[in-house]
């Protein structure tokens, strides 16, 4: 019995991780690498917290220099930061990439 309870652990993580793999975006890898901002941002907290940083860094190491996907990285952060369902603090946001030493700038929507 317990060979086969082994058995079928295994084939539901087999399973479980092609559904799971077929859900991941580039936007929701960036989203998850900007997760540690949001709050900062959106003025709910009063530092960055340096995962924020990583979360820039990688991002920015991933992003294809294109105009275009920088263009759909924004848009993504953007859909992201409006489920918060709280106001962007556009000097937080602006200044973000600056205080995390990383090339990513943020320019809130208007």
């Amino acid at each position: 019995m317990s060979r086969l309870m082994h058995i079928a652990a295994i084939l539901a993580t087999v399973v479980f991780t092609t559904v799971y793999a077929g859900t991941h975006t580039d936007c929701g890898i960036t989203q998850t690498s900007f997760s540690d901002c949001v709050a900062y941002i959106v003025d709910l907290e009063s530092s960055i917290d340096p995962r924020c940083c990583t979360g820039l860094r990688d991002i920015v190491s991933s992003l294809p220099p294109t105009a275009d996907a920088r263009r759909s990285t924004c848009t993504c952060l953007q859909q992201m930061i409006v489920t918060v369902g709280k106001p962007i603090d556009a000097g937080r946001a602006a200044g973000l990439g600056g205080s995390c030493g990383s090339t990513l700038t943020l320019s809130p929507p208007a």
